[in-house]
């Protein structure tokens, strides 16, 4: 039984199951951080993008198969949680099984959820025992943002699933047009509830939703992501029903609250901002650190990495460009897609380093992400050459030591959310080149040189400050502003915010008779 004297929070994981950075980063940081509050009690719900997870049996009766039967029951929703990865570079026979799978499913999940909607049942939350299978947990949710300490203190953390995957929560709100109604989930043990995107449910009467907004990406720049319209509809009808129920909308960025309140300026009330939390592992500086050219050589990005006739071929041409001497290089880092601008940014590097660093290389850390096929053309040119330097699933340790020894970190993006590169680029005692776009200007203030992300020009410009010749005064001075600025998102900055938020929600709604903020 969960004690009533603590704030029951339940908060959402699945982002975390994705990629490195951004909102599944981000989704890992805040449940270690809240974790780690003893005087909240949290619990992390696993739930599964597209998959159906087995209903959980109820087991009664003594006998000698008992406990075997549930620990099979268990791990069979834990396996489920995995998605459809697992599949991706199989054989085609495998994948068409997968394909035909992932049909029938979508058909269970959809006449399961419109039956629900029909008998106004609620779906369930139900606990899981995790010790069995915390390696799993970690290795598929966790392990991607957090160290090894962390590790040990979150296998004692509460975890709990619900059966239907996120997709097909969303395609049972459809009604058609803005006909939207979405199933309920039963909450009622909690007092809040954390949905790291827009959450396609309603929630128990007790129980006050609360949204970590992002970004407006999908309404405001549809034209830079892939399936614009599923993202539309998953991010706009959630919002909008959200917040008619009396959500609160957490924002990351007064950028992000800007952009609800331009869609719904009414609701100026239930919208409030607090940063995202940086890892303090970039703060912390080894007593030995591996060079950055072995980090490199380590993490190359195999989908992009170019073709080799031999092992001893690439053996070769690894030793030639990043052989034993220290490479200079630009960083940039996130996901190859087109609202992070590489494109323009490549056209910048070589103009800085035909006049400026002929031996002047970057280095992309990020996998490649919807509409990258131009970009990655382009970089392909320079990688053969070895030139541009393509890498991938860096520990935060190593990607620390990249940010130090850069030239310069370049954070070129048309428009974000947060951006938490600059900030960790900061912390690991970088430099930093960043698009002038709002948030950016908020975010990182005075401690870094801006530029005009449409423009080639302005971007080698700002790049060249910190290339040749190299203005000391400057670059000592960004340090250290950026230091300073960048330990204001650790967790010892970031927690006390969200711990006052979450109690006076908690303490406002139990004034209220159990009754939502509006």
């Amino acid at each position: 039984m969960k004690s009533q004297s603590r704030p029951r929070i339940l908060q959402e994981l699945r982002p975390a199951a994705e990629g490195f950075a951004g909102i599944p980063q981000e989704t890992r940081l805040l449940f270690a951080m809240l974790n780690s509050n003893s005087g909240l009690d949290l619990t992390g719900l696993l739930n599964s993008h597209n998959r159906l997870l087995p209903y959980p049996k109820s087991l009664r009766g003594a006998g000698w198969h008992r406990r075997g039967d549930e620990l099979y029951d268990m791990s069979s929703r834990m396996l489920s949680l995995q998605d459809a990865d697992r599949w991706r570079d199989r054989h085609r026979v495998f994948r068409a099984s997968e394909r035909v799978y992932q049909l029938v499913d979508r058909m269970r999940q959809a006449a399961a959820m419109r039956t629900m909607i029909a008998l106004r049942r609620e779906i369930e939350i139900h606990d899981l025992e995790t010790e069995p299978f915390f390696d799993l947990i970690w290795g598929h949710y966790l392990s991607k943002s957090l160290g090894a300490s962390q590790m040990q203190v979150l296998r004692d953390a509460r975890f709990a699933t619900i059966r239907y995957g996120w997709r097909a929560m969303h395609r049972s709100g459809w009604k058609g047009a803005d006909a939207v109604t979405y199933p309920k989930m039963d909450t009622s043990d909690y007092d809040i509830y954390i949905a790291q995107t827009p959450w396609p449910s309603r929630v128990s009467p007790g129980t006050q939703l609360v949204v970590r907004y992002h970004d407006a990406i999908p309404i405001f720049y549809p034209h830079t992501i892939h399936n614009a319209h599923w993202h539309q509809y998953t991010h706009y009808q959630p919002l909008k029903a959200n917040l008619k129920a009396g959500a609160i909308m957490v924002c990351n960025s007064e950028n992000s609250r800007n952009e609800v309140l331009a869609m719904f300026p009414e609701r100026a009330g239930q919208t409030h901002v607090i940063p995202c939390v940086v890892s303090d592992a970039y703060a912390a500086r080894p007593a030995k650190e591996p060079a950055v050219n072995e980090i490199i050589r380590g993490s190359i990005e195999p989908t992009t990495e170019p073709s080799f006739v031999s092992s001893s071929e690439a053996e070769e041409f690894y030793v030639r460009h990043l052989g034993e001497k220290p490479i200079r290089y630009l960083l940039v880092v996130s996901t190859i897609e087109p609202r992070k601008n590489h494109k323009r940014l490549i056209s910048a590097w070589r103009s800085v380093a035909n006049e400026l660093a002929p031996e002047l290389k970057l280095v992309i850390v990020g996998r490649p992400g919807w509409h990258s096929e131009d970009t990655l053309k382009t970089m392909g040119r320079f990688q053969r050459r070895g030139r541009i330097f393509n890498v991938s699933g860096l520990s935060p340790m190593d990607l620390r030591v990249l940010y130090a020894n850069a030239d310069a970190v370049v954070c070129p993006s048309i428009a974000e959310g947060f951006d938490l590169t600059g900030i960790e680029a900061m912390l690991s005692d970088g430099v930093v080149v960043a698009s002038d776009i709002p948030v950016h200007r908020e975010i990182y203030s005075d401690a870094c040189v801006y530029f005009d992300p449409y423009s080639t020009q302005s971007m080698a410009g700002a790049i060249a400050k910190f290339v040749k010749p190299q203005d000391p005064e400057l670059h000592a001075s960004l340090m250290q502003k950026g230091k300073a600025l960048s330990r204001n998102f650790l967790a010892d900055k970031i927690g006390p915010q969200w711990t006052k938020f979450l109690e006076e929600t908690v303490d406002q709604k139990r004034k209220n008779g159990g009754k939502l903020i509006s």
